[in-house]
């Protein structure tokens, strides 16, 4: 392997870190935020909401079932990272078709699958709120979820081509 895959599998090693600690902030602060809805005061509740509910119509179990949705999102990005580190880990230490690097797919693929099912709800949760997005970083909409499918068929492939490869492994060091 030569210097420049080096370098960038070392980039990808620390951007995997980055986005998990990014990911660990987001989860405790929205079930910190989540939290304050169920254990504040109703005072303090209802000038809380004026901020996250502009119209005032959305009841506040709603709030926390979108909480929980979105902590679902967030942890299953921090999962599909973690399994991304241990593949980058592994292909720099040149071990390609191993049984870790199939089962961090597979990790993968059900995270992501968790992320597209999560997103979808999300898009109902704002469809019911006749909300727009949470902000302009993270735009939900329904064209979305053809891009998230493409992308669950990608991870499928991957993983279809890795466990392959992995088995013509197996039976070549057996056959030797």
């Amino acid at each position: 392997m030569n210097f420049f895959n080096r370098f960038i599998l070392r980039i990808l090693s620390i951007l995997t870190i980055i986005g998990q600690i990014l990911c660990s902030i987001a989860g405790i602060g929205l079930v910190l935020a989540a939290g304050s809805l169920l254990l504040i005061p109703n005072d303090f509740k209802q000038e809380l909401l004026s901020y996250a509910n502009t119209n005032n119509t959305i009841p506040t179990i709603f709030l926390i079932v979108s909480a929980i949705v979105g902590f679902l999102i967030i942890t299953s990005i921090f999962f599909v990272l973690r399994s991304l580190k241990k593949i980058i880990d592994n292909i720099y230490s040149k071990q390609y078709f191993v049984e870790q690097n199939v089962t961090s797919l597979k990790k993968i693929l059900t995270y992501f699958s968790i992320f597209t099912i999560s997103n979808i709800l999300s898009l109902f949760f704002f469809a019911y709120a006749h909300e727009q997005n949470v902000s302009s970083i993270f735009a939900n909409s329904w064209s979305q979820i053809g891009i998230y499918m493409i992308i669950l068929a990608i991870i499928y492939t991957l993983y279809l081509v890795f466990k392959s490869s992995m088995e013509l492994k197996n039976e070549n060091d057996s056959f030797v």
